[in-house]
């Protein structure tokens, strides 16, 4: 049986964070290291083309000495969310291997946003996309989950509560969940989390989106994502649903909950099924 934290010790972790006693709780600068590895022989077509993130300047992080370990062929921006990304045309055989990344300094600090209570909860959704589908079985958790509310937060909260305590963490993929995965799959890892309690969210008119990037400040780099959404108008709150399901059940000390992330991660993109052009090209 898992071993899930008291309450109080939840609240005694929440007041911690507020008096800035973690490390996560400050701001943190951390050299960031972005590396892409072709191994050798490996056969590709006569022209591949290799792209990779580039790290977000956001409110709450900076981005600034940005170096590649060798010249890329173009930089670019997609539209949607204005996430940035470098790419590199690679022809094969390739006999050495080829390496292609950046360094960079990110310079974070921890977010903290609320949602306002007192906006009215719409009846209506957004339209969600390939990962954060709104589908029937989803419209019919947010009807239970919204009955006799009219406000966002506390529906916000319902949706969260209900993510956190239903799903089973497991299975990480390198890649990411759909909502509908979530829902059909025996467990599933923190962009599950992310895409079912996203599309819940859009499925009464909340926007939401994913964002993707790397624990940051710990011996292992791993890729993590986490959920943002408009609580209020202009305001995106950040919820870690995964990591506080984790905490809960204690098998994770890593900073994340409702309305909280602390400074470490390094953000490198925001939304999801995204398209982008290389060279003018889709």
């Amino acid at each position: 049986m898992a071993r899930v934290r008291s309450p109080l010790r939840q609240r005694i972790r929440i007041l911690a964070e507020a008096l800035e006693l973690p490390w996560w709780s400050r701001p943190q600068t951390y050299l960031f290291r972005y590396r892409l590895a072709l191994p050798p022989g490996l056969e590709v077509p006569p022209a591949v083309t290799v792209v990779c993130p580039l790290p977000r300047t956001l409110e709450y992080q900076a981005v600034s000495d940005l170096r590649f370990q060798a010249p890329p062929d173009g930089v670019g921006e997609e539209r949607q969310y204005g996430n940035r990304f470098a790419w590199w045309r690679v022809a094969g055989p390739i006999s050495l291997g080829a390496r292609m990344g950046y360094d960079a300094t990110v310079a974070g600090r921890p977010r903290r946003a609320n949602a306002a209570a007192g906006l009215p909860l719409a009846a209506t959704s957004l339209p969600g996309d390939g990962y954060l589908e709104v589908t029937d079985a989803v419209q019919a958790i947010a009807a239970r989950l919204s009955q006799r509310i009219v406000d966002r937060g506390t529906y916000i909260f319902r949706c969260y509560e209900y993510v956190v305590g239903s799903l089973r963490y497991g299975n990480p993929i390198a890649g990411l969940y759909r909502a509908v995965d979530a829902l059909e799959l025996p467990s599933v890892d923190c962009g599950g989390f992310d895409t079912l309690l996203g599309a819940l969210l859009l499925a009464r008119g909340i926007p939401a989106r994913v964002v993707s990037g790397f624990w940051a400040g710990y011996p292992d780099a791993a890729m993590h994502a986490w959920l943002e959404c408009e609580g209020a108008p202009g305001v995106w709150a950040p919820l870690d649903p995964s990591v506080d399901h984790l905490y809960r059940r204690g098998r994770s000390r890593r900073s994340g909950r409702q309305y909280f992330v602390g400074s470490d991660r390094v953000a490198l993109s925001v939304g999801t099924d995204w398209q982008f052009r290389l060279a003018g090209q889709p």
